[in-house]
């Protein structure tokens, strides 16, 4: 889910998505449009664009919205080096294909603050569905990404590289340490198909109805249902071209003479 953060005309927005259709390899601005109009109405500045994680299943809008935005700088968590390494080599990628840490404005750690004008942020490191997964904390609220969901889907796989699902059990408990009222903002809910998605639920919802992880759940038990979970899980359909624009802050590559731009996708075989 993208968010738009505000407080008078200062604004930040959090992990925005872009369309992909898949058949015929096309990036679309349609989901941004709303908040692209939202934001101008307003008369918003935009000071910050906050990946939560490199995500897995939707390309990022952070680069578009920077050419819309001149005032917005791209953050995520410095770990997306270590994620950057990975998939240069997942993607046969030379080492020198670009810097690690490009072309995000800010790496952010555990503990970081981030000013947006009349807004700030406090960053909570929550590594286990990625290596690097951040929450932000606001006076209103938490902005989760994906390490918890709403309480009936649980929590974010960890079975892409660099996942752990210890870790990502450590990182649910520093969320259930906040206070039970905080309001939590989900990166996803996966409703049935009758009902519409919710986004905003609280600590002590998650820590009392958790599909995976109550206040009460043993850390083994979380672990070995995880891990046990994650084995029937297929790939996102947009896992290849999300992570490969993803890991370059949603920068397309440069296009060809002929005008086309291409990324890798990696393939196995049978035979």
């Amino acid at each position: 889910m993208t968010y738009v953060a505000y407080q008078g005309h200062d604004a930040v927005i959090i992990d925005p998505a872009l369309d992909f259709d898949l058949s015929e390899m096309k990036l679309g601005r349609e989901p941004l449009t709303p908040i692209i109009d939202f934001i101008r109405k307003n008369d918003l500045k935009v000071h910050w664009i906050l990946e939560t994680h490199v995500h897995a299943d939707h390309v990022t809008g952070a680069d578009l919205l920077k050419s819309e935005f001149p005032s917005a700088k791209v953050a995520i968590s410095e770990k997306v080096c270590d994620v950057q390494r990975t998939f240069k080599s997942i993607f046969g990628l030379k080492n020198d294909a670009f810097a690690e840490g490009w072309p995000f404005d800010r790496l952010l750690k555990d503990g970081d603050e981030i000013q947006a004008g009349e807004l700030s942020f406090k960053v909570l490191a929550t590594p286990g569905h990625t290596p690097a997964c951040l929450c932000y904390v606001n006076a209103e609220g938490v902005f989760t990404g994906d390490a918890i969901f709403m309480p009936k889907g649980g929590t974010g796989r960890c079975d892409f590289p660099g996942g752990d699902a210890q870790q990502l059990f450590q990182s649910i408990q520093r969320i259930y340490q906040l206070k039970d009222s905080t309001p939590l903002y989900v990166g996803h809910d996966y409703p049935p198909a009758d009902q519409s998605p919710n986004f905003k639920t609280s600590v002590e919802e998650e820590k009392q109805s958790n599909n995976h992880v109550k206040a009460e759940t043993p850390k083994d038990e979380f672990v070995k249902f995880r891990e046990t979970r994650d084995k029937t899980l297929s790939l996102p359909k947009l896992f290849y071209p999300s992570l490969f624009l993803n890991m370059r802050g949603g920068k397309l590559p440069d296009k060809t003479a002929s005008g086309q731009r291409f990324i890798t996708i990696p393939i196995s075989a049978s035979f």
